[in-house]
């Protein structure tokens, strides 16, 4: 056994399976060989290997993890050298921490193990995935160099690509339909507090993010802006109605730069970080709000979108 889970190492595109044997993961190249749908993801048993075997690699290489209690997509994604959102889109997760003994596929770089459907070009899945890249291109070849695809899947009339081969999208993050939050300095939690400026104990509805003025404010989740403007208490407000009823609120923004029913997604700037309203200098209120407009703790914002989606099958 591992520390920190059982690995079972899973060779993309670099890594090649000879005769059963498989080649070393450290130190060398293997010599190109074309991998096809049926050994593009290879399972094989190894001995105990640590994390840091995927750091080190000089090529693409997917590990099974097994979360241990405790464990989230960040504290696992640390230890292999990746990223939490690389985790969270691999492996489809809707919640930051997965159940104790959930394998969870882990690679070595960044990106996004996506499975081709019907009729997919390599084309196709770059306009998709590029995400308004300067060098799509280098993009394109890229995916050709980390998948040990054929060269002639980059032509333009190339022929679609097998479908539900599993194929590694480097730097790509689909949006999911989930709550992420910044890692900014928490100064003040959900709960009740002494009002910094009326000096009386209330509830505060929210938690208090400490970032300097004029800071990018972006959404924690996709949805459709229902309010941007001026609200008492918040100063500048824009908040932030998703699928299923929720809503996210950021006050004290210096400016608002979004409007009312525009369509947002996790990277559409809505506003800057300020000190308008009952504010004691530049930071972001954020507030997680449930279907019937009550706030939550932001941290149980995932909880409620789990628990909607159960009720409404």
């Amino acid at each position: 056994m591992v520390r920190g889970g059982a690995l079972g190492l899973l060779g993309v595109g670099l890594l090649t399976v000879a005769g059963g044997v498989l080649g070393p993961l450290i130190g060398r190249t293997q010599p190109h060989q074309p991998m096809y749908p049926d050994n593009l993801l290879v399972t094989t048993p190894l001995k105990p290997v640590d994390p840091e075997v995927l750091k080190r690699a000089d090529r693409l290489l997917l590990a099974t993890h097994r979360a241990r209690p405790g464990e989230d997509v960040w504290s696992i994604a640390k230890r292999y050298g990746t990223d939490g959102y690389s985790l969270l889109s691999t492996n489809g997760l809707e919640a930051y921490r997965p159940k104790a003994g959930q394998p969870v596929k882990v690679s070595n770089i960044p990106g996004f193990l996506y499975t081709v459907k019907q009729g997919e070009t390599l084309r196709i899945l770059l306009q998709r995935f590029q995400r308004g890249r300067e060098h799509p291109e280098l993009f394109l070849w890229e995916i050709i160099r980390l998948n040990d695809l054929p060269p002639f899947y980059a032509v333009a009339m190339a022929p679609p690509l097998p479908v539900g081969l599993p194929l590694f999208l480097p730097h790509v993050y689909p949006e999911l339909d989930m709550f992420t939050f910044p890692n900014w300095r928490r100064t003040s939690g959900f709960g009740v507090r002494r009002h910094p400026l009326l000096r009386v104990r209330r509830f505060h509805e929210g938690w208090d993010l400490a970032k300097p003025y004029g800071t990018p404010v972006f959404p924690i989740r996709k949805g459709i802006v229902s309010y941007a403007g001026w609200k008492e208490g918040y100063g500048n407000l824009v908040t932030v109605r998703h699928s299923d009823g929720m809503e996210s609120w950021y006050g004290h923004l210096s400016s608002v730069r979004t409007r009312v029913g525009r369509s947002v997604t996790r990277s559409t700037l809505i506003g800057r970080v300020g000190s308008t309203g009952l504010s004691t200098g530049p930071h972001l209120h954020l507030e997680v709000r449930n279907r019937q407009g009550n706030p939550i703790n932001p941290s149980e914002g995932q909880n409620y979108i789990l628990r909607y989606k159960r009720s409404s099958k």
